[in-house]
C-alpha cells in the first residue's frame, strides 16, 4: 500500500513524542485523535472538549464550524473543520453523531424506505443523503475558503456513528466537486453503518445493512467465491475484540472478513436490545473513551460522567 507523506510534526501524545506524517495506513494513535474529536462534538460544550481533553489540547485546532437543525430529519448536524497543530498540510473534517431518540428513530424508519440516487455514482440512504446536502452547501464554502491557498494537500474525513455515514458520502462529494484533493484523502469511521472502519465487539450498528443467508440482494462477499460480486460495507474494518485501549486487528480487504466484527443483526439482537439496550449503547460509545484520570468538571467532555 502507497504512503503519502506530507510533512513530519512532533507531536505530544501520551507524554511521548512521536513523528506523524499523513499515511494511507492505520494509525491507532491518529484514530484515537479523531475518535476522540469526533465524540466532543456530539457535547454541548465540544469547543471546551476540544482545548482541555488530555489528547486533543495538544494535538488539534478548530479552525471553523457549520450547525444546521432540520425538523424533516429530528435532529441537529454539525460539521467541524480542524487541522493537526504540527501539521500545517491535512485539514480534518468531522461530522457529528446522532444525539438524540427522535434522530435515531428518523433514521430507521429511513432505512426501510427505497435508497435514492446520490451523484449518479450509487444509491444511499435518504436519510444520509438529505443530511449531507444539508450540510454540505456551507461546509463546501467553508472548506474551499480555508484551503483557497491550496495549503492543505491531504484531507481526512472521520465521524462517530452518522457522523461516520455522512463522512464516508461527504468526502466523496467533497472530491467529485474538487474541493478535495483526487489521492491524497482518506475515511474513518468509528461504529458507522457500514477509510477505515474501526468497529468495536458487541456493537450492532456496524451490522447495519445486515448481511443476509440465502438472499442475493443482501448477500456479502466473504472472499470465498470469486464468481459473484457480492457487496461489502465500504473501507477496511479494522476490529478491537476487547476495547480500543487493546491490540487490533487489520481485517481482509474488500469482503466481510468472517474472523471479525458480526455481519448480521439477527431478531434475537432486537429483542435482547428491547429488553435491555444497555450494553448495546455502552458498545456503541465505547470508541477511545479513556479518562487518562480526567474528569468532566475539568474538561467538559461529554464523554465523562459528571460528578
Amino acid at each position: 500500500m502507497s504512503i503519502v507523506v506530507s510533512i513530519f510534526a512532533l507531536l505530544l501524545f501520551k507524554n511521548i513524542f512521536f513523528v506523524y506524517s499523513f499515511s494511507f495506513d492505520y494509525n491507532p494513535k491518529e484514530a484515537e485523535i479523531l475518535a476522540r474529536a469526533s465524540k466532543a462534538l456530539a457535547g454541548t460544550f465540544y469547543k471546551e472538549c476540544i482545548k482541555k481533553d488530555y489528547i486533543l489540547k495538544d494535538t488539534v485546532e478548530l479552525l471553523d464550524t457549520f450547525f444546521d437543525k432540520s425538523e424533516k430529519l429530528k435532529g441537529n448536524f454539525l460539521t467541524a473543520i480542524l487541522k493537526f497543530k504540527y501539521d500545517n498540510e491535512t485539514l480534518i473534517i468531522l461530522h457529528k453523531a446522532t444525539t438524540s431518540t427522535s434522530q435515531l428513530l428518523a433514521q430507521g424508519i429511513s432505512s426501510l424506505l427505497p435508497m435514492e440516487d446520490f451523484l449518479d455514482s450509487g444509491k444511499v440512504y435518504r436519510y444520509q443523503l438529505n443530511g449531507d446536502s444539508l450540510l454540505y452547501d456551507k461546509s463546501g464554502e467553508q472548506i474551499k475558503e480555508i484551503n483557497k491557498d491550496k495549503q492543505f494537500k491531504n484531507v481526512i474525513f472521520a465521524g462517530h456513528s452518522l457522523g461516520g455515514g455522512l463522512s464516508v458520502i461527504g468526502s466523496y462529494r467533497c472530491v467529485y466537486e474538487n474541493n478535495c484533493p483526487q489521492k491524497n484523502i482518506k475515511v474513518y469511521t468509528f461504529g458507522a453503518p457500514n477509510t477505515y472502519r474501526v468497529v468495536v465487539k458487541g456493537d450492532v450498528i456496524p451490522t447495519l445493512p445486515s448481511c443476509s443467508e440465502g438472499s442475493e440482494e443482501n448477500s456479502c462477499s466473504t472472499g470465498e467465491d470469486n464468481l459473484l460480486n457480492w457487496y461489502y460495507h465500504v473501507g477496511t474494518e479494522i476490529y478491537y475484540e476487547d476495547g480500543t485501549e487493546n491490540d487490533y486487528k487489520i481485517c481482509m480487504e474488500h469482503v466481510e472478513d468472517p474472523t471479525c466484527s458480526q455481519k448480521r443483526y439477527t431478531w434475537s439482537d432486537l429483542f435482547g436490545f428491547f429488553v435491555d439496550s444497555t450494553p448495546y449503547w455502552k458498545a456503541h460509545s465505547s470508541y477511545f473513551g479513556e479518562t487518562y484520570g480526567q474528569t468532566y468538571e475539568e474538561t467538559r467532555c461529554n464523554w465523562l460522567t459528571p460528578e
